[in-house]
């Protein structure tokens, strides 16, 4: 058990017991509550309501189809985000903390969160990294969250959201306004279009060796799938619809 790692997550605002399962999860990759607990040095029957906890926040998640119930850890970009985004110390640990999150061995990770917050943890998340690849509807976007959206608009405009991003999406007046104003060199930005009639109901967004699936109708879900082999594939395809796109 890295003693540090917890430590500086005690200090970014996680309780004690918090930080250890975090950080056992972190070593394991994934695992079952026994398994944590064990690592973690912390009781079982304490597990089961500081798992609970920690996936309110939104920081481990369960793996769905296992016999017995396994999770995962969420990436530590989000924590960074949703914890205390001045802390110092936790911000210099992070290259640390994502270097054991992405340890060899670990295999690939799926996710799934419910609801529009879930979403809004997986877009805060996609927000820390240089690039990213979408598919989606700006308009639907705006349609189903519309205080995020402005939190993302005011974002782009200022630039504290950096990321180079292309855009396919379909051919509508909400979405063409949204490429005249972002598609130009200072913002870094590219848009090309769907074929026509096309509509979207679901976003497809890579970033970071992962591929996130949002429903943008109700019920609100994503599921965050991190696998360099799964985002290769799907980027692969992102660059053949790209190629053939209208610009």
């Amino acid at each position: 058990m890295d003693s540090a790692i917890a430590r500086a997550l005690e200090d970014a605002g996680l309780t004690p017991k918090e930080a250890l399962a975090y950080t056992a999860l972190l070593e394991l990759g994934q695992g079952g509550v026994s398994e944590i607990a064990a690592q973690a040095n912390l009781k079982r029957s304490n597990v089961y309501s500081i798992l609970e906890k920690l996936q309110e926040k939104g920081f481990v998640t369960p793996i769905p189809g296992t016999r017995v119930q396994h999770y995962a850890p969420a990436d530590p970009v989000r924590i960074l985000h949703s914890l205390q985004e001045s802390t110092t110390i936790l911000r210099d640990m992070l290259p640390l903390i994502r270097a054991l999150y992405k340890k060899p061995g670990h295999k690939p990770s799926v996710q799934y969160f419910e609801g529009k917050q879930g979403a809004i943890g997986v877009y805060r998340e996609i927000n820390q990294f240089p690039e990213a690849f979408f598919i989606t509807s700006i308009e639907r976007y705006q349609q189903q969250m519309p205080e995020d959206y402005e939190y993302w608009i005011k974002g782009l405009e200022r630039q504290t959201i950096k990321y180079k991003a292309r855009f396919l999406l379909p051919k509508s007046n909400v979405n063409q306004e949204f490429a005249q104003k972002f598609a130009k060199p200072k913002f870094g930005h590219q848009v090309r279009w769907l074929p026509k009639d096309q509509s979207m109901n679901m976003e497809f967004a890579l970033y970071g060796k992962k591929l996130a699936i949002t429903s943008l109708a109700d019920p609100f879900f994503v599921v965050v799938i991190e696998s360099e082999n799964i985002y290769e594939s799907v980027k692969s395809i992102f660059e053949i619809i790209w190629q053939n796109a209208e610009r």
